[in-house]
């Protein structure tokens, strides 16, 4: 088995931590993220006040980030 040492890991791929995570590739950081794939805002029936998402819900905005 290959060794990985890494600058950062992230524990959580949402929206935050994979916004850390890209912030800190931009920044040429060693980043592992850990995810369970299961979001904590899974059962939110929609979002309020994120930047052009309002009214989805997390699946749908999950959704788009991945196909773009």
């Amino acid at each position: 088995m290959e060794e990985s040492n890494f600058e950062v890991i992230i524990i959580g791929g949402s929206y935050s931590g994979l916004s850390a995570a890209m912030a800190l590739g931009r920044s040429l950081r060693k980043v592992l993220v850990i995810d369970a794939g299961q979001p904590c805002n899974r059962q939110t029936p929609h979002s309020h006040n994120f930047l052009t998402q309002d009214g989805r819900t997390p699946a749908e905005s999950q959704l788009l980030a991945e196909n773009k």
